[in-house]
């Protein structure tokens, strides 16, 4: 009798760890599907690179918890030379969004290519470098062997989906 009560404990517990696979199988074919959604968006991913295109621009955003008393933003080529920088004044908290039309400082175009920003902020009297996010465009979606959903984004970087922090059309 006792080992008819133990063949039926084991069999339960096979059957349900089978509906847990099943419901994790389940689950990662709705977040593939999710993620589907977001093939030919633009979110914005921290400190990667971003493709200026003849005559383009490149949108991009500081996040700032706390503000800042100033910001001023360096444009960096793919050699790592500083092209330009762009200054804003005090900037309340949240998230400043700009925009680079890809030119100098004296006002001309650059040569179409990767290009990078570096943000440094004063903050409570104190120099900072804050990170900048380029709004990049989602290629592909990819689920992990332990099942969370990354997007690859242009030039190849993946993210998480659970760290989007905003969608555009």
């Amino acid at each position: 009798m006792a080992q008819l009560a133990q063949f039926s404990s084991l069999e339960a517990l096979t059957n349900m760890s089978s509906s847990i696979s099943g419901f994790i199988k389940n689950q990662s074919a709705n977040q593939m599907f999710n993620g589907s959604a977001l093939i030919g968006k633009r979110i914005p991913v921290a400190n990667t690179p971003a493709l200026l295109t003849e005559g383009g621009k490149i949108d991009a955003e500081v996040d700032l918890p706390q503000g800042a008393d100033g910001i001023t933003i360096s444009v960096i080529d793919s050699q790592g030379r500083e092209v330009t920088k762009m200054a804003a004044g005090a900037q309340q908290a949240g998230t400043m969004r700009f925009s680079w039309g890809g030119l100098d400082d004296a006002g001309n175009p650059l040569a179409p290519g990767n290009y990078s920003f570096k943000a440094d902020a004063v903050i409570d009297g104190k120099n900072a470098q804050v990170p900048v996010s380029t709004m990049t465009t989602v290629q592909s979606v990819i689920v992990n062997p332990d099942n969370t959903v990354s997007l690859e984004v242009d030039g190849g970087k993946t993210i998480l989906m659970s760290q989007i922090t905003r969608i555009t059309g």
